[in-house]
């Protein structure tokens, strides 16, 4: 009878764990963003409606790095689920491809705080990037590899080719360091809104 009292309690702590955790919620509460804000796919109103009345939570899974005349680098990840003030990162490694064949390093961390106030940025982003950028020195263009460290990247909304889609987006910023200035970017970091809670 002991035995059975304790393998009871035992069940019992496993069912209420749970639900006695963290502040994180999971994907489970999330509606599906367009739903949520009563917009559809392709009208271009997702990312106001998200700006104008900001979720409580917000689940983000980044899917994609674009560069210019370079080949996708695909993430494969599993959404990133954000509650105001918390924060989550990731990490990536690939080897891209140029359009004239040669292959170049873009690897780094990207650090995502949701901060869920009025401005037009949901979040605070901080890059620490390898890859290949571009820097000018006295006028001359120069294409380099290198690590770059930039805080405070801004987010925004976009679409590409012709996927309805919505995204949040943002750059991989260059740090021109003893360069003049800096041009363009290492890639952008698209992310899919997979959920939101209101």
């Amino acid at each position: 009878m002991k035995k059975v009292g304790i393998l009871i309690l035992i069940l019992l702590t496993a069912l209420l764990l749970p639900a006695c955790g963290g502040g994180s919620m999971d994907g489970g509460s999330m509606e599906d963003p367009y739903e949520a804000y009563g917009v559809n796919r392709g009208d271009g109103q997702l990312g106001f409606s998200i700006l104008d009345d900001p979720p409580k939570a917000i689940a983000i899974q980044p899917i994609m790095i674009k560069k210019s005349y370079h080949e996708d680098a695909l993430l494969d990840m599993e959404p990133m689920i954000f509650e105001k003030g918390t924060s989550n990162s990731f990490s990536f490694d690939f080897q891209i491809k140029h359009e004239s064949g040669e292959s170049y390093p873009l690897k780094g961390t990207v650090d995502m705080k949701y901060v869920r106030d009025d401005s037009s940025d949901l979040f605070e982003i901080d890059t620490d990037t390898y890859g290949y950028a571009t820097l000018v020195r006295d006028g001359i263009y120069s294409n380099e590899v290198g690590q770059h460290t930039v805080k405070g990247r801004s987010t925004s909304f976009s679409s590409f080719g012709g996927d309805p889609e919505e995204y949040l987006s943002f750059t991989l910023g260059v740090d021109k360091k003893d360069a003049d200035q800096a041009d363009g970017n290492i890639g952008i970091v698209y992310c899919k809104i997979t959920g939101v809670k209101r």
